[in-house]
Parts: C-alpha cells; sequence; structure tokens
C-alpha cells in the first residue's frame, strides 16, 4: 500500500474538523430545542397538576362534610380514630392522612390524631412517626407481644420498644402491654415502681399474659413481692404521692406488684385469672381470697369490680362475730380467719363462671354498703366434689368451717343479673342473701342444650319466687326479665311471680315458653268498688302489678297475638272507654298471699280464707299481708299499658299488633328479623 502525503492527510482532517464544527453546532441547536421543550413540558404539567388540585378541591367542597370549618373537622377525625377497628393493620390517621392535601394538612397540624399507638410487635418506624407528630398530646399506647419460640426474643423485642417509648412516658395517659409470657413484664416494673416521675399522668393500665398457665421460672420476683408490699401498708408513714391511675385490668399477673400509692385511686378493678387447677405447679401464680382481700383493701375508692372467669382458691373464712364462739367448730390450718374488707364506695359488682356455691363465700369476705348493681353468670358445679377440694380449698358438701351467721345484706342494691344453668339450685343460692330495694332483676337461662332449638324445645320451669328469695316480696322491682325459662303450668304458679311485684312498671321475656300464662294472670280484676258522691262510675281494679306499663316479648314462638289484645282491653279501658290517663296510687309494696292469688274475676277477696281447692299442688306458707296492703287493695286501678315491644314472634302479626293502639298503646315496636332480612 502506497503512503499517503502530507498534504492528504491534512486536507482531510480539515475536512473532518468542518464536520464536526457542524455538527456540533447541530447538537446545540437541538439541545437548545430539547431545553425549551422540557421547560414547555413542565409547565405544561405544573399547570395540569394545579388543574387537578382545583378539580379535586371543587368535587370535595360538594361533600358535606368538607362544609365543616377545620376545627370541626379535626374533631370528626378524632371520633374516627377512637373507634375499634378489628384489623390492627387499619391505622385511622394514616388512612385520613392519604385523602386529600386538606385532610392530611388538617391530620398532621392534629397531635391528638397521633397519641393512640397499636402495635403488634415493635416497629420502630411507625413508633417514632406517631411519637414526633403527637407532639405534647397525652399518649395512649397498646401494644401485644408476637409470639415467639423462646421468652428472650420476645423480651428483646419489649426492651426495645422500652428503649425508643420510655422517654414519653411522661405523658402516658392510657397503657395497654399484653405479653405471651411472663419475663417481659418484668421489664416494665422499674417505671411502674418509680410512678411518680416515669408515669406522672397514667389513669389506664391493663398487663395480661396471654398464656393460659403461665410459669414464672425466669420471672420469679414477680411471685415474691407480696410481703415487702404489705409491709409498706403497716409502716407509720408513707410519703409516696398517690398516682392518677382510675383503671387497672390484670390478666395473670400477680397481684402484689404495685406500690400502694399507684393503686390507691383506683375506681375500677378487672382481674382475670385461671383457676386452680390439679396441675398447677410450683412456678405457676394462682389467686388466693387472702391475697385478693388485701388488695382490695388497698384500693378504698374503688367503685366497680370486674372478675372474668376468675374464682380464687378459698384459703379464708370470715371472722367470728364478737361475742360468738364455737367450740365444736375448729379452723383447718389451711383456713385464715380475716375481717370481711370494707368498700365503701363501690357500685357494681360483675363476675363470670363461678360456682353457685362460690357466690357466698366470696361475697362474705366483703361489706359492701353501697353496691347498687351485680352481674353474675354462673357455671356448673363439677360432678365429682374433690375436684372442687382442690380447686377451690372446700368441699361443698361438708361446710361446716365456712358459715354465714347472718344472712347478707345489701342494702343500696338496684339491680341484679344472674345467668344461670337449668338447675334450680344454681338460682336459689339467693335465699343467702337480702335485697331490700331492689329494682330491676334479670334472670337468663344460659343451658346450652336448652337454647339450640325452637318451638318446643324443653327449657327450664322458672322456680318459685319463694325458692329462689328469702323474703320474695320484691316491694321496690320496676323492671323484671326473664330468658329462655319456661312458666309452669302449676295452677297459681304464675300468679305467684307477679303477685310479689306490686310496683312493676316494665316486664320482659326472652325466647320464653308460657308467657300467656302470665299475660292470663295479669287481666285478672278484683271487684268494681260501687258509685260515691266523690265517684259517680265504678272503678275497675286489677289483681296484680297495676303499674304495669311496658311489656317486650322476643321470639316468644308460643304466644298468640288473643291473650295479648285480651290484656290491653282490660287494662286500657275503663267502663267500655279508652282512659289514658295514669291514676294508680302508691301500692304497699307487699306481695298478695299466696291462698288469695287464684280468685276469679268478679269474686269478692277472700283474704286469708283461701279455698284449698285454689291452693298449688307444692304448699307454702302464705306471707302475712300487711295492714298497708289491706288498705290499698280498692285503690289498685291499673295504668294503662302504654308501650310493648315484640321480635320475632311468629304467631303475632304486626298488622293486629299495631290495631292496639285504637286502646291507647302509644309507642309500638315490631320486628321480625327473619321478614325484615
Amino acid at each position: 500500500m502506497a503512503r499517503r502525503s502530507r498534504e492528504s492527510i491534512e486536507k482531510e482532517i480539515k475536512q473532518l474538523s468542518s464536520h464536526a464544527d457542524y455538527l456540533k453546532r447541530q447538537e446545540a441547536g437541538f439541545q437548545l430545542l430539547l431545553d425549551q421543550t422540557s421547560r414547555m413540558h413542565q409547565e405544561v404539567t405544573t399547570e395540569w397538576m394545579e388543574v387537578q388540585n382545583l378539580l379535586l378541591e371543587l368535587e370535595a367542597q360538594k361533600e358535606p362534610i368538607n362544609w365543616l370549618p377545620v376545627e370541626l373537622l379535626a374533631l370528626v377525625f378524632l371520633a374516627f380514630v377512637r373507634l375499634d377497628f378489628e384489623h390492627t393493620s387499619y391505622v385511622p390517621p394514616v388512612i385520613i392522612s392519604h385523602v386529600s392535601a386538606k385532610w392530611r394538612s388538617i391530620a398532621l397540624s392534629t397531635p391528638e390524631l397521633w397519641s393512640h399507638l397499636v402495635l403488634r410487635g415493635f416497629k420502630p418506624e411507625i413508633t417514632t412517626a406517631f411519637l414526633s407528630r403527637s407532639c405534647h398530646a397525652g399518649l395512649s399506647i397498646d401494644y401485644q407481644g408476637l409470639c415467639e419460640p423462646w421468652p428472650s426474643e420476645e423480651s428483646r423485642h419489649v426492651v426495645d420498644f422500652l428503649a425508643n417509648t420510655s422517654r414519653h412516658f411522661g405523658r402516658l395517659e392510657e397503657l395497654s402491654f399484653r405479653t405471651n409470657v411472663a419475663l417481659p413484664i418484668v421489664y416494665l416494673l422499674p417505671s411502674i415502681d418509680n410512678f411518680a416521675t416515669a408515669l406522672p399522668r397514667l389513669k389506664s393500665l391493663t398487663l395480661s399474659i396471654g398464656q393460659l398457665e403461665p410459669r414464672f421460672l425466669e420471672a420469679r420476683c414477680l411471685l415474691t413481692r407480696e410481703e415487702d408490699i404489705l409491709q409498706t401498708k403497716n409502716a407509720s408513714k408513707d410519703d409516696s404521692q398517690p398516682s392518677k391511675l382510675l383503671f387497672l385490668s390484670l390478666e395473670q399477673i400477680p397481684l402484689f406488684n404495685f406500690p400502694l400509692a399507684f393503686i390507691v385511686n383506683l375506681r375500677k378493678l378487672e382481674l382475670s385469672y385461671s383457676p386452680r387447677t390439679r396441675s398447677t405447679a410450683w412456678s405457676q401464680y394462682f389467686l388466693k381470697l387472702t391475697s385478693l382481700c388485701r388488695f382490695l383493701s388497698c384500693t378504698p375508692g374503688l367503685e366497680e369490680l370486674i372478675l372474668k372467669n376468675t374464682v380464687p382458691y378459698y384459703d379464708a373464712i370470715p371472722s367470728l362475730p364478737k361475742g360468738m364462739t364455737l367450740p365444736e367448730i375448729t379452723s383447718p390450718p389451711n383456713l385464715t380467719r380475716m375481717q370481711p374488707t370494707f368498700l365503701r364506695k363501690l357500685k357494681s359488682l360483675e363476675w363470670t363462671y363461678p360456682y353457685a356455691s362460690d357466690v357466698a363465700r366470696f361475697l362474705c369476705m366483703l361489706e359492701v354498703p353501697q353496691l347498687e348493681r351485680i352481674d353474675i353468670w354462673l357455671e356448673d358445679a363439677p360432678l365429682r366434689p374433690i375436684e372442687m377440694t382442690f380447686t377451690r380449698g372446700y368441699d361443698p358438701l361438708t361446710s361446716a368451717c365456712f358459715s354465714i351467721h347472718n344472712t347478707l345484706s345489701f342494702p343500696s342494691l338496684r339491680d341484679m343479673s344472674l345467668q344461670c344453668s337449668r338447675d334450680e339450685s344454681t338460682i336459689c343460692f339467693l335465699r343467702k342473701f337480702s335485697f331490700a330495694t331492689i329494682e330491676k332483676l334479670a334472670f337468663t337461662n344460659v343451658d346450652i342444650l336448652s337454647r339450640k332449638s325452637g318451638i318446643g324445645f324443653d327449657l327450664p320451669i322458672f322456680p318459685r319466687l319463694e325458692s329462689v328469695f328469702r323474703d320474695p316480696r320484691l316491694h321496690h322491682l320496676t323492671h323484671f326479665t326473664l330468658s329462655h325459662f319456661e312458666i309452669s303450668e302449676e295452677p297459681g304458679k304464675s300468679e305467684s311471680l307477679i303477685g310479689y311485684m306490686p310496683n312493676l312498671l316494665s316486664l320482659s321475656f326472652d325466647s320464653c315458653v308460657g308467657v300467656r300464662r302470665i299475660l292470663e294472670s295479669l287481666r285478672t280484676t278484683l271487684p268494681k268498688v260501687g258509685p260515691s258522691s266523690s265517684e259517680p262510675h265504678p272503678k275497675l281494679r286489677v289483681k296484680y302489678c297495676p303499674k304495669l306499663e311496658a311489656i317486650s316479648l322476643w321470639k316468644c314462638h308460643d304466644l298468640n297475638f288473643t291473650p295479648l289484645h285480651t290484656l290491653v282491653s282490660v287494662r286500657n279501658q275503663r267502663d267500655g272507654s279508652i282512659h289514658t290517663s295514669s291514676a294508680a296510687l302508691p301500692f304497699s309494696g307487699t306481695a298478695l298471699e299466696e291462698t288469695a292469688i287464684d280468685d276469679p274475676p268478679n269474686v269478692p277477696y277472700r283474704g286469708a280464707a283461701a279455698d284449698k281447692q285454689s291452693v298449688p299442688e307444692r304448699h307454702i306458707k302464705p306471707l302475712r299481708r300487711t295492714k298497708t296492703l289491706t288498705n290499698t287493695l280498692s285503690e289498685s286501678e291499673p295504668v294503662d299499658l302504654r308501650y310493648l315491644r315484640v321480635t320475632e314472634c311468629s304467631l303475632i302479626d304486626k298488622q293486629a299488633l299495631f290495631s292496639l293502639q285504637v286502646l291507647g298503646v302509644v309507642d309500638i315496636i315490631w320486628d321480625d328479623a327473619e321478614m325484615s332480612g
């Protein structure tokens, strides 16, 4: 190949350089065009976003909620985030902040929206965001540990959680701390012991161990603090400032792990403990009656006590009254005689799953003069009494070591609800108590077998009130409810039930059989009083419940419309005309004698001289009628039945029910869930 000359190379270089300069100028021109196009594109995009925001704002203005001022919107958001949601992954504040720019601005400027932190396991990102956005608002934290294979793993998560949140405990008002094992609870105790500085604003505390029968092998300190804490109570002076804690809920947590000043102002206490079992080991905790009474004595301001599936081990019995000795009875060495715990302000007691024999043994250890409400769900006792001896601490067949020296009286009790099984003895334990002022009473049969079927299923017969109460005369009772019971066909049985309730205002039946017998008894009348100068027309008088004005019926499938119509016709009419005024005079509050319960209408009142044929087969000595009752029998003019509620009663037609409005029933509610659904 011939070698090129220098001149030819220079010429080609000159040509290529000239072409490169041309391309460079073209590139600069195109880049200028691209920059201008990009700038124009950006301007269009920005303008489009502004228009879209304006459109969204205009669309939002069509919604009524956005007509509200910002302050009201913030209150609506607060109400929303405080609702209970089934899924913890649903975070209401985050959802609100993603709806629109306006809502996000409101959410971020409202610290209270971020003050409720729900954690399932420790999540540092969510925790940091909520703690920073809540600013100085009072905190509510709900922490639940994850199911870890080893206690140390869960403890590590708890340590991380406390390390990131403890510096904010100064504004903590509600804390729910639930773990699966006992060990993580230990890491929270230092903050509780130093509550005055660590938890100065805490008002509600929930501590829970999810394990059914937790062991305290790695947390033995939780089992050994009772005596040390009680010694501080016996000290001559305690300079600790009481905490602001008002609500405490404990599940499987040994009671005495809190300074006394921490619990002294409690208003509501909720306890949940697994009963003692035959396999209970030394490293497990079971609630003893002595510990419970001592703990309650440290809460003088307690107003509400809730025992959830909790029955203490009965290692204590009440002390003997002064001057009383029982030489033939000696207390076993494992029982302690204690004075009843005085709870002056206790107003409500809820208790689930005790045996009937447990109730009196527990209540005799309490002195509660202001108790107003009792709600008890009874459980059937085991068939073998030896099981109760180990799990409860007493033998129900030999109660010599346990004695209630007097009838337990509750002078302020107004409301009592009892859920029990079909066994009559589970109801009749109430004979150990005196309820002089009770106003609302509800009995519910919770036997599963008798609640499964529909019409014709086997329900237990509700016993006579003489069998249920020591004194069946319910002077002040105004509301009475029966659920899943049968009214006996025995002569006089239904009359004896309502005859003890002279001031009854509301009567309710839920899934009951034989309600017709009660309605027939309620329409029983007494002889009319003849005309006089002050009363030109004779008065219609009823024998039972003259003040009754409301009847509620749920799922009473054997009840038809006829007895209900007849009852309203009798009670709401005077001499064939509708009477709409309430003219009932005060009743004596004493039940009618049983021997006088079966008087037929328009037969002179026989008093104690009752016909033997009208006496029920099961004879019970009638209660003596007071002079006040005798004087007021002639004044038992009924008030009108004004309120009727009928739900899922298959034999009662809606149109027929509303026809009772013509007879003066002013408020009727009819609901057939099967048809409406």
